[in-house]
């Protein structure tokens, strides 16, 4: 699970900084929108509830819980543009993530780095985090 969870922080990274900075086409983000948050907010309620709040006494279940709560944030900033103009709360709600989105960027990338350092530390043999 660890390598999906890999994918969906740096997929999130990608979505989160192409918002306002067209890293990635903006077209496709339009188009897979949804597709991309549902994922990415699956994989951060299950790394926060079901492997993180199982596991709260080990060095990988905090970091469970820290990673998906930044992909939960991330999926809500992915989905704020597109149902901004349903709701002034929802329209807040995206005003103030987008505010800390810098933050959610560090975290993200942070957590990234960790996970995809680790992985590769686990497929050449070497000893990790435990």
């Amino acid at each position: 699970m660890g390598i999906v969870v890999c994918v969906a922080l740096m997929v999130s990274v990608f979505c989160v900084w192409g918002e306002r900075r067209s890293l990635i086409e903006p077209s496709l983000l339009n188009r897979q929108r949804s597709v991309v948050a549902v994922f990415v907010l699956l994989v951060g309620v299950w790394n926060v509830f079901w492997y993180g709040l199982r596991n709260t006494d080990t060095f990988w279940g905090q970091a469970a819980i820290v990673s998906g709560a930044f992909l939960m944030i991330a999926a809500v900033q992915i989905m704020a543009d597109k149902y901004a103009s349903f709701s002034p709360l929802i329209n807040n709600i995206g005003d103030a993530l987008f505010n800390i989105r810098y933050v959610t960027l560090a975290g993200l990338v942070l957590s990234a780095l960790l996970y995809l350092v680790t992985l590769i530390q686990l497929n050449l043999g070497f000893e990790i985090i435990r």
